[in-house]
């Protein structure tokens, strides 16, 4: 008689969702082979997946747990590159509603009540990036108490 190994007990229980002493006496009457004791449960009717939900009446605890699952992937449908071209697009069309909206605002420029000069934002924005033009044109209408005005056209 060959010896019964606590390995192939558990093997037999998993596969079989059987309690221990039922798989044990089974895995003796096969002379400890777990493909034997297999096919003989599968004679009777009585070989469950361990998935199917179903537990040995002998062992209370040997239910298993529920596999794991995992979220379901978002599908992406078109090619990496319709998807790129259709987010660049969109983007674009955003940057274009905000430029087009550029035309309406304008930089006031007032001295008291006096309204000195008027800047559509768009220039202003060309400009700022003409630092050593832009500093100290703020900087001389500043120290001639000039202030600074953000307008949208109706």
């Amino acid at each position: 008689m060959a010896e019964i190994t606590l390995e192939q007990v558990e093997k037999l229980r998993a596969r079989c969702d059987l309690g221990y002493e039922e798989a044990r006496a089974l895995l003796e009457r096969c002379n400890g082979s777990v493909l034997d004791a297999l096919i003989e449960l599968e004679r009777q009717g009585r070989a469950n997946s361990p998935d199917s939900g179903h537990s040995s009446a002998s062992d209370p605890f040997s239910a298993r747990r529920e596999p794991f699952s995992r979220p379901p992937v978002p599908i992406i449908t078109g090619s990496a590159w319709e998807n790129f071209w259709k987010d660049a697009k969109s983007i674009l069309s955003k940057l274009w509603d905000i430029l087009r909206d550029l035309n309406r605002y304008q930089l006031h420029v007032l001295r008291g009540d006096r309204l000195l000069c008027v800047i559509p934002l768009w220039v202003l924005l060309i400009l700022i990036f003409v630092v050593w033009i832009t500093v100290p044109l703020l900087i001389i209408g500043l120290m001639m108490h000039c202030r600074y005005e953000l307008v949208k056209e109706g």
